[in-house]
């Protein structure tokens, strides 16, 4: 226990805490139990001991750890809870916690049993989070840490200080808020950086290593996450990959299914599950028609990567405007919105606003007649009407 308070004071005492992601904020730390899940670097960690720097400083005893410490081996974690428990520390920061083996079962004998023990955890393995989440659905609450978004981006390098916007605020003020958010910067130069390699917060470390390191990201989730949490041999993760970089050179995709499944040699029917684990493993994006009862079988429209990095790193030479368009709206409209197929036009937001994306001399032709719809317009800094720039969808969350 002293080794591990040694390295939870050396963590905490080395946190940078100039800069919070916005989940920060909209997180209730107070709870009996938290779980934070999302994509390997997205910041879990960070977002953790920045909490728990903010707790010391106020006098309130808290304790970060990692379920991947040799420690954890023969402890259980309802043991290492009950003993710090003894200690005063009655809030524990617990990082990694899929790979404690006993890990969704601990939590639930803690919230049961150890009431004044307040647990905030997170993990980087999104498909066993999930997993363990159907087992506490009565006890815990879920956040989702998604990557940056552009607003973020910018503050995070000391461009801008804007708040986040709601979708109801960009779609009827955005004229006043560009022109405001155009004093400070030159958007579209910081965009198009921000589209290469901006979303994910470990690009400050260094630009030239962002791709490798977002390949090593990819292929750990496929690698290691998928097979543990479906039990999958080798040669579906081998398929895993095919899919990835076979839909790399073309997103999105309107998808023949059989023909498809032909190309990765396997049934129609397993194709769609292996889709279904690579949305759920922030790979893809799936955009499917608006259902009564949605299902994770139902096939998609489009194939989308998840987020433009995404894009530049598996397949630059065949990055195209038109699919890095789509793909930053869709992946930042997501994250707050249901997004879905519309009749016309590209995308239908919480199933009310249909949205055609495009260049800057994009016509509504394609939404001419259809309610509330917008055009949202890569190219330009200000729009008017429902011409809106691309760029300041940026500013959800």
């Amino acid at each position: 226990m002293k080794e591990l308070i040694a390295i939870s004071t050396k963590r905490i005492s080395q946190v940078d805490d100039n800069y919070r992601r916005y989940l920060y904020d909209e997180i209730e730390w107070g709870l009996p139990l938290t779980i934070i899940r999302g994509p390997r670097g997205s910041g879990k960690t960070i977002l953790m001991l920045q909490k728990i720097k903010e707790l010391t400083a106020s006098g309130v005893e808290a304790l970060y750890c990692t379920m991947d410490h040799p420690y954890f081996e023969t402890v259980r974690l309802y043991d290492f809870a009950s003993n710090a428990l003894d200690r005063g520390l009655n809030y524990l920061f617990i990082d990694e916690i899929h790979k404690h083996r006993h890990w969704s079962q601990d939590l639930k004998l803690i919230y049961d049993m150890l009431p004044e023990m307040k647990i905030v955890c997170s993990g980087s393995s999104i498909l066993d989070i999930m997993r363990g989440e159907a087992d506490l659905s009565r006890r815990a609450v879920t956040y989702h840490l998604p990557g940056l978004s552009f607003r973020e981006y910018l503050v995070f390098n000391d461009l801008s200080d804007a708040p986040a916007l709601s979708l109801e605020d960009i779609l009827t003020n955005h004229e006043a808020i560009a022109e405001d958010i155009l004093d400070d910067y030159n958007v579209l130069r910081h965009f198009k950086k921000y589209l290469q390699h901006g979303y994910f917060p470990f690009f400050n470390e260094s630009i030239r290593q962002y791709p490798s390191r977002l390949l090593r990201v990819i292929n750990t989730t496929i690698e290691n996450d998928i097979p543990a949490f479906e039990n999958i041999d080798y040669s579906t993760v081998r398929s895993l990959k095919k899919l990835l970089y076979f839909l790399a050179q073309s997103v999105p995709v309107i998808p023949n299914m059989l023909k498809l499944a032909g190309i990765m040699e396997v049934s129609r029917s397993h194709l769609l599950k292996m889709m279904d684990l690579m949305e759920r493993s922030d790979i893809f994006l799936l955009l499917k028609p608006p259902m009564s009862t949605p299902s994770r079988m139902a096939k998609p429209e489009k194939i989308y990567l998840h987020n433009t990095n995404l894009m530049s790193t598996l397949s630059p030479a065949n990055v195209n405007s038109g699919s890095t368009r789509e793909t930053f709206f869709y992946n930042q409209l997501q994250v707050l919105h249901s997004v879905h197929a519309p009749k016309f036009g590209d995308f239908i937001i919480d199933e009310k606003y249909v949205f055609e994306v495009g260049g800057p001399s994009k016509n509504a032709d394609q939404i001419k007649g259809v309610p509330n719809a917008f055009l949202a317009l890569d190219g330009i800094k200000v729009g008017a009407g429902n011409r809106i720039p691309l760029w300041l969808f940026g500013y959800l969350y």
